[in-house]
């Protein structure tokens, strides 16, 4: 069609100069123009407007030049699926990294607060009430928690407090150390995510009381590492050394 207009062969409107005037869009003729020299539609990677550059090559009539907008159409929705998919496969796999992730984080938290003044040195003990079970604890302290079992939330026997989702507090304890539970917990798989120091003057106005606190998490197999150790000791003779925990069932 082009060359017929410029033959003359179809009537066209010129200016004031002769030259043909088309009444067309101007930016896409450039890709027009590029194909009739090349012989290849050659196209900006972020090109959209492939239906209004269709319209203007089926307008000159240029048929091979429609059926490679279409071609190169199909191909960009290609890329495009090709690469929506490529996305959801990543975000898939980092949802299945982060599920995995949240997994090996079951388990719980362990507070251990020390608190060190000129009375002594004494520990309280915030986990789950049947993990405490499981520390080298005097007799008078197993029995208070034992007479927890089963109670309410916000029940107290002696120094130990029954709290919410199955934790216990356990406090004023004089055996085991803050070193000796964290170092059992250690041993057994289980890491320290925190850990700080206070210190405050008591209301005699003169001595003061210094509290080292440790936050343990300890997870699902930390869990059942602990459990297991806890069974094994408790097996031995009274006062066998184990490790660094004496387990003495009869008391110290």
């Amino acid at each position: 069609m082009l060359g017929r207009m410029v033959l003359g062969d179809i009537s066209t409107a010129t200016d004031d100069r002769g030259n043909i005037f088309v009444d067309r869009d101007g930016p896409m003729f450039r890709h027009i123009l590029n194909f009739l020299r090349s012989g290849k539609l050659l196209l900006p990677d972020d090109f959209r407007e492939f239906a209004l550059l269709e319209a203007e090559a089926d307008f000159y009539q240029l048929s091979v030049l429609v059926e490679c907008i279409r071609a190169s159409l199909d191909e960009q929705k290609r890329r495009q699926e090709a690469e929506a998919t490529r996305k959801a496969t990543v975000t898939t796999s980092e949802e299945m990294e982060k599920s995995s992730a949240s997994e090996k984080e079951l388990g719980c938290y362990i507070d251990l607060i020390e608190s060190n003044h000129p009375n002594g040195t004494f520990l309280t003990v915030v986990a789950p009430i049947d993990l405490l079970f499981t520390f080298p604890l005097r007799p008078d302290d197993r029995r208070q928690l034992e007479d927890l079992i089963g109670s309410a939330p916000s029940s107290r026997s002696g120094a130990a407090t029954l709290l919410d989702e199955g934790y216990a507090e356990l406090r004023r304890l004089a055996w085991p150390s803050r070193v000796m539970v964290g170092e059992h917990l250690r041993k057994c798989g289980s890491h320290l995510r925190h850990s700080s120091v206070s210190c405050h003057t008591d209301s005699d106005g003169y001595s003061e009381t210094v509290l080292i606190g440790d936050k343990w998490f300890i997870s699902e197999l930390a869990l059942t590492r602990v459990r297991m150790t806890a069974q094994s000791q408790r097996a031995l003779p009274p006062g066998q050394l184990v490790g660094f925990i004496d387990w003495m069932p009869n008391g110290v």
